[in-house]
């Protein structure tokens, strides 16, 4: 699988183009570094992304509120201009964590994305097998 991009001790993004599935992991969500990288989503959206895991469970920081609020008026209203349909995200282990992540998965809801949550990668996959009838392994998401 291919890595579209990786910032060391920021987040690494692959897309996997049969299945549709992108998978971004997040180790900092610090405010220098998230709008480039959600740009850099957008692009895979563009070309055919469909399904976005979120795996922020080892990010222990929160978006600052003007990310949020670009997320909220320019990534969302993209990524379902674009064909985006569904976003799951891995529940982070840090409770402040969560609470970033809840609100961004608040915002993909209210834009008119399918949102859920999952504890690990096999359960979003799988969830995504029984709703959308995505075929994707683990190990064609992960190095």
């Amino acid at each position: 699988m291919p890595t579209v991009h990786d910032l060391e001790g920021v987040a690494r993004i692959f897309y996997e183009p049969v299945s549709r599935v992108m998978l971004t992991t997040w180790v900092n969500l610090m405010h220098a570094h998230i709008k480039p990288l959600i740009e850099r989503q957008m692009e895979q959206v563009a070309r055919g992304a469909r399904f976005l895991v979120v795996d922020v469970r080892l990010t222990r920081s929160v978006p600052s509120p003007e990310d949020q609020a670009w997320y909220a008026s320019t990534a969302v209203p993209f990524y379902k201009a674009n064909g985006l349909r569904a976003l799951v995200n891995l529940v982070p282990q840090s409770a402040v964590a969560k609470l970033g992540a809840s609100r961004w998965r608040a915002t993909a809801a209210q834009g008119g994305i399918d949102t859920w949550e999952a504890g690990d990668l096999e359960s979003a996959l799988r969830l995504l097998h029984e709703r959308y009838g995505v075929d994707v392994t683990p190990a064609q998401l992960e190095p």
